[in-house]
């Protein structure tokens, strides 16, 4: 499953409660999966992002398909007052 991550309007729809626009329009999609296509035959590796609700941060996972694993990461920021 590929997820790509929202625009602006479509996240703050989503964070307010609200179904935002469809994201599967027809010349969308072609564009998506020769983006996709690409990205594999470079690196054969698939990227994703997924926006889970209540996380502190996107959860970016890499599908590297030729070593035939799968990493997840959550990047946020690093706290500014507290212990050093």
């Amino acid at each position: 499953m590929v997820v790509r991550q929202a625009s602006h309007p479509e996240r703050r729809a989503r964070d307010e409660g609200r179904p935002g626009p469809a994201r599967t329009a027809g010349a969308e999609v072609g564009a998506r999966r020769a983006a996709l296509a690409e990205q594999l035959g470079d690196d054969d590796r698939l990227r994703a992002e997924l926006r889970i609700e209540d996380t502190i941060g996107n959860v970016s996972v890499v599908a590297d398909l030729k070593l035939r694993e799968l990493r997840t990461s959550i990047e946020y920021p690093a706290p500014e007052e507290g212990y050093p």
